[in-house]
C-alpha cells in the first residue's frame, strides 16, 4: 500500500486496522506471515518460481466511514516478468 494513501487516511482522521496476523513494522511497512504450503523460491540470481499466500488483512476507514476498504487474501506468484502481487480488494 502506497504511503501517500496511508497518509491521506491518517490526515482525514481515519484509521488503519490490522487483523488476522498482519502487523506494522517500525518503519511503517506492513508485515504478513506466509501460510504453510507455499512453494515460492527466490534464487540468489533473483529468479523466482512458485507462489505463496499471506496471512492477515488491512482495513482502511476515513471520512466517518464513507471511505472503507479492506485488503485481504494477499499472495505472491512468480511469473515470466517477475513477482506479481495478488490482492483481493473487498469493500466493507
Amino acid at each position: 500500500m502506497r504511503g501517500s494513501f496511508r497518509n491521506y487516511v491518517d490526515a482525514a482522521g481515519g484509521s488503519v486496522k490490522l487483523d488476522d496476523g498482519a502487523t506494522l513494522a517500525e518503519d511503517g511497512s506492513f508485515v504478513f506471515a506466509a501460510w504453510p504450503g507455499g512453494d515460492l523460491v527466490i534464487e540468489p540470481d533473483g529468479r523466482a518460481t512458485g507462489a505463496m499466500r499471506l496471512q492477515g488483512s488491512i482495513t482502511f476507514e476515513a471520512h466517518g466511514g464513507t471511505l472503507k476498504s479492506a485488503l485481504t487474501e494477499l499472495g505472491l506468484k512468480a511469473c515470466s516478468d517477475g513477482l506479481n502481487q495478488d490482492v483481493h480488494r473487498i469493500p466493507v
